[in-house]
C-alpha cells in the first residue's frame, strides 16, 4: 500500500479504506477460530491434557502445540521427538549412493508450516 501511495495519493488512500475493512474482517474471523479450537480442547480431556503439558514447554504457544497435537494425531502417530523432527524434516541426512557420500542435508520438501512454528518457539524460548 505504501508503494501505490508514492504514485497515486488518492487511490492509495482508497485502497487503504478497502482494505482495513477486510483485514479487520480477516483478524475477528482468526479470533472466532481460535476461541473455537481452544472451545474444543476444553471439551476433550485428553486433548486439554496435552494442551497444558506442551504450552508449559517455554517458547511454545497455542498455535504451536494445535499444530503438533493436529500433526501427530495427538502423539498417536508420532510418539517420539526423533520421529516428529525426521516428520518436520528438520533433520539434516547424509546423502550417499556407493562410493559417493555428499554432506548432510535438510529437505526441501518439508512441512513448512511446523518447520517454521517450531523454528520461532525455539527463537522465543
Amino acid at each position: 500500500m505504501k508503494k501505490i501511495k508514492r504514485f497515486d495519493k488518492d487511490g492509495g488512500k482508497m485502497i487503504e479504506r478497502i482494505c482495513k475493512g477486510t483485514l479487520n474482517n480477516i483478524a475477528k474471523d482468526l479470533e472466532s477460530v481460535e476461541t473455537h479450537i481452544l472451545d474444543i480442547i476444553k471439551l476433550d480431556l485428553t486433548l486439554q491434557r496435552l494442551f497444558q503439558i506442551s504450552t508449559s514447554v517455554s517458547g511454545i504457544g497455542t498455535v504451536t502445540v494445535v499444530e503438533v497435537i493436529i500433526a501427530t494425531n495427538e502423539f498417536k502417530n508420532i510418539t517420539t521427538a526423533k520421529k516428529f523432527a525426521c516428520y518436520s524434516r528438520i533433520v539434516p541426512f547424509e546423502h550417499n549412493s556407493g562410493k559417493s557420500i555428499w554432506g548432510a542435508r535438510v529437505s526441501h520438501k518439508a512441512n513448512i508450516r511446523g518447520k517454521t512454528l517450531l523454528n520461532m518457539a525455539a527463537m522465543a524460548s
